[in-house]
């Protein structure tokens, strides 16, 4: 039986919204949905999010998901409990799962040699915060936009269509969030205009009540960008890291 957060993911496994964009509808996500020149039953389906989100104590939110053809990952036509399984589960380690929060599986079995940079300097970011952090169970990965595509294809067009029906529920999913960490240009401008909190290249840390419950968001440079603030020690005062910091000692799961 699906609990809420899984609804939530499940939803955004089979947004009706891509489906319209397949079937021939012209709508702010068609552009990045017609990457996949595929058939509706073998498109990659959007990522909704990676890791427990439920219990993750950070949450890394960036623009979109980057696409592989040959990825080994969650279609339209396949078993939704399956794919429900395979985004919590994502970063355990286990076969055909992210290994040590960066190493990808491979399709044949084992994983990749190099690691994804991006999940490294995530990985790298969360360290800051929690010295031992464990992928997947103290911090969780999402999008503003949750169709994949290279270069971040069609998501200027598509997030704030994507962000306004998602991300809320998404936040709201992450009950146990502290810090949330908005990666990019893209996701800084939407998750700031989403829920008012003014973030832009010099205000860079808000304090937020959501759901009842305090939240910070810290906006971080992306790691590929020419930026300068890329980790919370370069992004928020001292003041500002010592306060999550503090937070993070205090609360266990």
């Amino acid at each position: 039986m699906l609990n809420a957060d899984n609804r939530v993911l499940e939803s955004i496994i089979q947004c009706e919204i891509l489906a319209r964009c397949k079937a021939g509808e012209d709508l702010p996500c068609s552009k990045i949905v017609s990457v996949q020149d595929v058939p509706l039953r073998e498109h990659q389906v959007p990522e909704p999010w990676t890791g427990h989100l439920e219990n993750a104590r950070l949450v890394f939110i960036s623009s979109n998901p980057s696409i592989d053809p040959l990825e080994a990952y969650p279609r339209w036509g396949d078993d939704i409990a399956e794919s429900v399984r395979y985004f919590t589960d994502r970063f355990d380690g286990g076969k055909g799962q992210i290994l040590d929060g960066v190493r990808s599986p491979l399709p044949g079995g084992g994983w990749s040699t190099g690691v994804v940079r991006f999940w490294a300097s995530v990985r790298q970011r969360a360290f800051e915060l929690i010295p031992d952090a464990i992928p997947g169970i103290d911090y969780a990965l999402t999008e503003v936009v949750h169709c994949k595509s290279k270069n971040e294809i069609g998501v200027a067009e598509a997030r704030h269509t994507c962000a306004t029906k998602y991300l809320p529920q998404v936040v709201s999913a992450a009950s146990e969030a502290r810090v949330f960490a908005v990666i990019g240009v893209h996701a800084a401008r939407e998750v700031s205009q989403l829920f008012h909190l003014g973030l832009d290249g010099e205000h860079r840390y808000v304090e937020f009540v959501h759901d009842g419950r305090p939240r910070a968001f810290v906006y971080l440079d992306h790691p590929s960008s020419g930026g300068k603030k890329k980790r919370f020690a370069t992004a928020v005062t001292p003041e500002q890291l010592d306060r999550l910091r503090t937070e993070f000692a205090a609360t266990t799961i």
